[in-house]
């Protein structure tokens, strides 16, 4: 046994010299073990008190004081030798305890050490789980902390994946549009460089002096293009609008708008077979959506065939 096994034993003075210099030595430089002995001798120190002290009855107390009480010269004076019988050993006899208190005396002692023991083992055992409940208690801590901190970056990620699809919806837009604007400028383009083309020029009344213009057309796409410079942007309840005229009859050719950014120039496309069956080729200005015959006033005109 170690000197920690022997501290009980130490603390009930029951080891030989022996062992008794060996833990003494042993205690000498280690306080921890010095506090561990203060707490097994007051377990000790209690022992004595533990076990209420036993008192005979009546009928047993008074058969002691007649067999003190008896004339012992009764067994002298008779002649015949008596034989002398050992009385029979008693378990506790064999073992070399004279009473039952002895033995009761001993098992108590067992106990007692058996109880610190114990006691030491189960202290030993809360304080480890003391210890892993803190290491535990650390750890959760730590993870919570962790945790958190993703729960942030989560929420960083998402709010920077929804600028970036924010981001991707608008360059879609752009795209489009930008689309839209270059399939419109080669639909241009190709009716500029068109093998063969139709024109007409057209200028600004008296409502629209600086304005000028003009048409291309196109006769084997069936499509032509109109320019125009120095038109003023219109109201939104206002709009262009584009007329073939022949005689008396005004046939429209779509509806076009001016913006500020424009600075007064646009292209327009339109559809016609050829300027050549008209006589003229006008802009009025008209409600928002056009009408089906020209209603407001005409800002700039050009006369074909003339």
């Amino acid at each position: 046994m170690n000197n920690e096994d022997l501290l009980p034993f130490y603390a009930l003075d029951t080891l030989s010299d022996t062992e008794n210099a060996q833990v003494e030595a042993w205690l000498a430089n280690n306080p921890a073990a010095q506090a561990e002995l203060a707490e097994f001798r007051q377990v000790t120190d209690q022992l004595a008190t533990a076990i209420d002290p036993i008192v005979p009855t009546p009928s047993t107390k008074s058969a002691l004081m007649q067999r003190i009480e008896a004339d012992p010269r009764a067994s002298i004076a008779t002649p015949v030798q008596q034989q002398i019988l050992q009385p029979k050993k008693r378990f506790w006899q064999k073992w070399g305890l004279s009473q039952p208190k002895t033995i009761f005396a001993a098992f108590s002692v067992a106990m007692a050490a058996f109880a610190i023991l114990y006691a030491f083992n189960l202290r030993h055992t809360i304080d480890t789980l003391r210890q892993q409940n803190e290491q535990l208690s650390a750890e959760i801590s730590q993870q919570q902390t962790t945790l958190t901190a993703l729960e942030t970056t989560t929420k960083t990620l998402s709010d920077q994946l929804a600028s970036l699809d924010q981001k991707s919806a608008d360059l879609q837009q752009i795209n489009q549009e930008l689309q839209a604007r270059l399939d419109y400028e080669s639909q241009v383009l190709a009716i500029f460089t068109a093998p063969k083309w139709e024109t007409a020029r057209l200028t600004g009344t008296e409502n629209a002096q600086s304005s000028r213009g003009y048409v291309v057309l196109d006769p084997e796409r069936d499509q032509a293009v109109l320019s125009v410079n120095n038109l003023d942007p219109l109201p939104d309840d206002l709009t262009y609008q584009l007329w073939l005229i022949k005689g008396d009859e005004r046939i429209s050719a779509g509806t076009f708008e001016i913006t500020p950014a424009d600075n007064g120039s646009s292209t327009y496309i339109f559809s016609a077979e050829s300027l050549k069956p008209f006589d003229a080729i006008g802009i009025s200005i008209e409600p928002a959506g056009g009408s089906e015959q020209p209603t407001g006033t005409t800002v700039m005109l050009a006369w074909l065939n003339s």
